[in-house]
């Protein structure tokens, strides 16, 4: 079968679990989850993963974690989360991680562009190092929001 009807079938099972209820005959792909401990490559948990994968784009993870049986827990993505550069606190940069910190915040609350941009304005606004940049960005923000690991 075509890669981009399966992928196309898989986002269109996403939508109609979500509108309905994620009412479904899952007993029906229970085998599944025995193929995914032997064959992790094979088709169906495969196509299985990536509906699950496309229906967090249509509901939160603990929605789906609650509506899925128990079994199927294996098959599930890993619970998404803000994967940043300075998510763990060193000596090297608190002042990064306190102000990325209250940037995740500020996100999570829904607050606005100029409370988001608030919270970076600790930090200098050129290079953390102290040195003179070229550019007209601030590289000490910018890393804060868009570095990762």
């Amino acid at each position: 079968m075509n890669t981009v009807l399966v992928d196309r079938f898989g986002s269109w099972f996403a939508y109609f679990l979500s509108n309905f209820q994620y009412h479904w005959t899952w007993s029906e792909w229970e085998e599944c989850i025995k193929l995914n401990k032997t064959d992790p490559n094979h088709p169906r948990p495969k196509f299985l993963k990536e509906v699950f994968l496309k229906l967090l784009w249509l509901t939160f993870y603990e929605k789906l974690r609650d509506v899925i049986p128990d079994e199927f827990e294996t098959l599930l993505p890993v619970k998404p989360g803000y994967n940043h550069k300075f998510a763990e606190v060193t000596p090297d940069n608190q002042l990064q991680a306190k102000c990325a910190k209250a940037l995740v915040e500020s996100i999570k609350n829904k607050e606005g562009l100029e409370m988001m941009l608030g919270s970076l304005d600790p930090l200098p606004d050129g290079a953390m190092d102290g040195r003179e940049l070229d550019t007209v960005y601030p590289e000490a923000k910018l890393e804060v929001v868009i570095k990762r690991y």
